[in-house]
């Protein structure tokens, strides 16, 4: 049974010989947006955060191309959570990150959006992620970094359990 709270969900585990109770938090995120869905003016505004962005697709896909695609978006979520969660598993490993330098790439299977193929289950086929570490820590230190990077960023997560192939490279400059 699967309870959601504000800042926690429980989970109950309905095994014979044993009652467990997993208290597990839960943040919610939202947002509201605005688009006009008529080609040549794809653009959505996101608002009702703290901070407001545009997504906009190019023109040669009914956009302005004034801002990232969605897909864009995506990558730079992806980035932005490792790096973020880099910086935190960095200070549990009482090490000091100078810079990491990315390098992303995610291929995206175009059959499923172009109403080719409206059963595609996975429309991303592979992600490839490529980072050099500036820091104080070693080599073995910069592995057990990436080890935490792979097992807690849930964008990466997200992809992984969705069957992506998703090949990471992550060592000391």
């Amino acid at each position: 049974v699967w309870q959601n709270y504000q800042k926690s969900s429980t989970h109950t585990n309905h095994h014979p010989d044993s009652l467990t109770v997993f208290i597990m938090p839960v943040e919610t995120f939202k947002c509201t947006a605005q688009g006009s869905g008529i080609l040549g003016d794809t653009q959505v505004q996101i608002t009702g955060t703290p901070w407001k962005f545009v997504i906009d697709e190019p023109e040669s896909d009914g956009g302005k191309n004034q801002n990232a695609n969605p897909m864009q978006f995506f990558i730079g979520s992806l980035v932005s959570c490792e790096n973020e969660l880099a910086a935190v598993v960095a200070s549990e490993l009482k090490i000091k990150i100078e810079k990491i330098e990315w390098d992303v790439e995610l291929g995206l299977n175009l059959d499923g959006f172009e109403g080719e193929d409206l059963k595609l289950e996975q429309p991303y086929t592979s992600a490839r992620i490529t980072a050099t570490v500036v820091t104080d820590g070693t080599a073995e230190q910069v592995a057990s970094l990436a080890a935490s990077l792979h097992a807690r960023c849930p964008i990466r997560r997200l992809l992984v359990n969705s069957g992506v192939d998703v090949q990471s490279e992550i060592t000391k400059a």
